[in-house]
């Protein structure tokens, strides 16, 4: 089994492991969801509902797989979806603790996560500096984004 397989099939073991313990105690209007997109690497468990007459909707735990790497988003679990991964027998250098920004990752333990695509890192650099105006400043009009796409 090639390494992507065999990690996608860790972090859906380890999150549905999860999920099943916390829908053992279940709050009332709460919801738990486990989503798995395979084909893009995402794996995300999050809680949805209404809890006191408010809307309740947390990230709990959100993974991705890139570059042969679990990017961990999001982690609201008590001992940390790393350490699950890492008594797996997974290195620590193919963990990114992506909820961490850069400059604190070459810090901890784990992966400081130079990605190994270069030419997307910039594509998403020069998209991301163009600010979006305030929603009083947005033309009505159609804005044409990088690549065709209509915004």
């Amino acid at each position: 089994m090639d390494k992507q397989t065999s990690y996608r099939n860790l972090i859906k073991r380890i999150l549905s492991e999860y999920v099943e313990l916390s829908n053992r105690q279940p709050q009332p209007g709460i919801e738990t969801i486990l989503i798995m997109d395979e084909a893009r690497g995402h794996y995300m468990w999050l809680k949805l509902g209404w809890a006191d007459g408010k809307r309740a909707k947390y990230i709990t735990v959100y993974v991705r797989l890139r570059d042969a790497r679990f990017w961990i988003e999001e982690d609201w679990t008590e001992g940390g979806i790393a350490s699950e991964l890492v008594r797996e027998g997974i290195p620590r250098e193919d963990i990114v603790l992506a909820f961490h920004d850069p400059e604190t990752r070459k810090h901890t333990d784990f992966a400081a996560a130079r990605t190994r695509h270069k030419r997307t890192v910039a594509a998403f650099r020069t998209v991301s500096s163009r600010r979006r105006p305030a929603a009083s400043q947005r033309q009505s009009s159609p804005v044409q984004l990088p690549g065709g796409q209509v915004e």
